[in-house]
């Protein structure tokens, strides 16, 4: 596997909101409403 690296400039971007209430979701088992994602298996068609 190679090592991922971000380039200095890129480093100083502030985290997208999305982005972090999609971790405190996943930190309390919580519906993630940020991203659309639904928490069932839609049904086949």
């Amino acid at each position: 596997m190679r090592d991922r690296r971000v380039a200095d400039r890129v480093q100083k971007f502030p985290e997208s909101v999305i982005r972090e209430m999609t971790r405190i979701a996943v930190l309390h088992g919580a519906v993630n409403l940020a991203q659309g994602y639904p928490d069932f298996e839609p049904p086949p068609e």
